[in-house]
C-alpha cells in the first residue's frame, strides 16, 4: 500500500494544510456538482496531500488507501514539468512547484519558473 513518505518522495517537499484545505473544498464543490469522476479524482487528492501533510508535520509515514490514483497523476505531471523547464532552459527542482504541480494553471508555472530561476541562481 502507498505511504506517505512514498507520496513526499515525489512532491516539492512537506505540505502545508492550507493545501490540504484547499484540496478539500475542491472535493466539496465536486460533491456539490455531483459529478463523480471529479468527486473520485478529489478524493484522491485530499488523501494524498492529507498523508503529505501529516508526515511532514509529525513524521509519520501512514498509509494512503485511497491515494493512488493522485499519486500517479502527480508522477505522471513531473515529466511534463520537466519539459517546460527544459524549454524555458532551466535546471527542474521539484521544490520549484510549492504552488502545486497543475501546469494547466499558468499562474502555477509562472511561480515555478521563477523559483526554478531561484534555485538555479539566476535571477532573469
Amino acid at each position: 500500500m502507498l505511504r506517505a513518505r512514498d507520496i513526499q518522495d515525489i512532491m516539492a517537499g512537506p505540505m502545508a494544510f492550507s493545501y490540504v484545505w484547499g484540496e478539500f473544498f475542491e472535493l466539496v464543490e465536486a460533491v456539490s456538482s455531483g459529478d463523480v469522476s471529479a468527486i473520485q479524482e478529489e478524493w484522491s487528492d485530499v488523501w494524498c496531500c492529507g498523508a503529505v501533510a501529516i508526515y511532514g508535520r509529525t513524521g509519520w509515514n501512514i498509509p494512503a488507501p485511497f491515494a493512488q490514483p493522485a499519486f500517479e497523476k502527480f508522477r505522471a505531471r513531473l515529466d511534463v514539468w520537466q519539459e517546460i523547464f527544459s524549454d524555458a532552459g532551466i535546471p527542474f527542482d521539484r521544490r520549484a512547484l510549492v504552488e502545486g504541480g497543475n501546469y494547466n494553471k499558468p499562474h502555477k508555472v509562472r511561480r515555478a519558473l521563477e523559483l526554478g530561476r531561484q534555485y538555479a541562481g539566476r535571477g532573469d
